[in-house]
């Protein structure tokens, strides 16, 4: 049966339906809660309520009409869906699980309604004002799916085993246990905290190498913030890199300077070559880069390529060519001998025949014999 988005209103009561095996009432404006359906769905396999009034109540542990807020599998043996997404429960992640405590709910999901707190061990839940009670939970034998998405959850210290868990887009920072974590990656556990803050980094820190391996590429590129990022080694384990351990997971991508995600373009005339730069490393003499410069190929010289050669960086003349007067000039027109980089015309050897008299060049020897291509000229 469907009658979403239609103008179905009133208490969550369904009589007499006993073959009914699904039911859509979303985004209608039904009250109540499930346990307010009475003797109808002993069928009843999903039930979807997202965008519904339904609420539970809190104070007095019984809905407007005086029925019992929680749920027991007498009343919905077979349900093994339910779909609350985008109400207004206004519930603890306790109180929610405690009032389907008795359902064999296979996947529960309740993203975006005001749920709040700490996620409890299935087996026994408590409320923040007052014990509910320990009892036996057949939700936490059955419950493979927790989707909890975009509310509040303060608190994550226990992944059952099998359980699929979603609190990503969290309203506020979330601390998740290192063991929790640990456990996820080595069981392949999907757990969703994409766009969640976590809340204790240094609690989890000394965990990165050994238990939470980073993966070695780092895939998680931000173009304007000038950073890049590693995922989890841990595929199953899903996070926002730059929100969950900013200083941990993030370095400063080539190009740029700094710890972190606090990343600075590098200045004019300056480069990083390497992500994970702190500072940024001067151009050779006699060159220029713009800002924000990824390799000593971005400086641009005024004669020559920028290289590093007998270990610095230096502006230098390729091969065939010499540096004079500023620019760099063929050695054959200079008749110099340079076989490979770097020379300078007024300390390169003259060709065989040639010889460099001083200051005033190089000059073609009146006795070719006496000047072999040394420094000097035979006199």
């Amino acid at each position: 049966v469907s009658l979403a988005h239609s103008r179905v209103a009133g208490t969550l009561q369904v009589n007499g339906f006993t073959a009914l095996q699904q039911l859509d009432l979303s985004g209608t404006a039904v009250t109540g809660w499930v346990a307010s359906m009475d003797e109808c769905c002993e069928n009843l396999l999903e039930i979807n309520l997202a965008g519904s009034h339904i609420s539970i109540i809190l104070d007095d542990e019984v809905d407007a009409a005086g029925n019992n807020i929680y749920a027991n599998a007498d009343l919905l043996p077979k349900l093994h869906k339910l779909d609350v997404s985008n109400t207004s429960l206004n519930a603890s992640v306790s109180q929610l699980l405690y009032s389907l405590a008795d359902v064999p709910i296979s996947t529960l999901v309740a993203n975006n309604c005001s749920v709040r707190g700490a996620v409890p061990r299935l087996a026994t839940v408590s409320s923040s004002d007052k014990k509910l009670g320990i009892k036996h939970m057949v939700l936490s034998q059955t419950l493979q799916t927790l989707e909890l998405a975009g509310n509040n959850v303060t608190d994550l210290q226990f992944l059952p085993a099998r359980l699929r868990m979603d609190l990503s887009r969290n309203l506020g920072p979330v601390r998740v246990s290192p063991s929790a974590l640990e456990y996820a990656t080595r069981t392949d556990l999907e757990v969703d905290l994409t766009h969640t803050e976590l809340a204790n980094v240094e609690e989890v820190r000394p965990f990165l190498t050994k238990q939470l391996p980073l993966e070695p590429d780092r895939s998680f590129v931000n173009e304007t913030g000038g950073y890049v990022c590693s995922q989890f080694a841990a595929s199953t384990l899903k996070v926002t890199p730059d929100r969950f351990m900013p200083s941990e997971m993030c370095v400063c991508r080539a190009g740029y300077f700094g710890t972190g995600t606090s990343c600075k373009p590098c200045p004019e005339d300056t480069f990083s070559d390497s992500d994970g730069q702190e500072v940024c490393q001067a151009c050779p003499a006699h060159s220029h880069s713009q800002a924000a410069a990824s390799s000593l190929d971005s400086c641009d010289c005024d004669f020559g390529k920028p290289k590093l050669q007998n270990g610095r960086r230096q502006c230098v003349c390729g091969r065939h060519t010499a540096l004079s007067h500023g620019a760099c000039a063929p050695c054959s027109k200079l008749h110099l001998q340079c076989n490979g980089t770097g020379h300078i015309a007024e300390e390169a050897f003259p060709e065989s025949g040639y010889a460099r008299l001083a200051t005033a060049g190089v000059f073609r020897c009146l006795h070719a014999s006496r000047c072999p291509g040394a420094p000097d000229c035979a006199t």
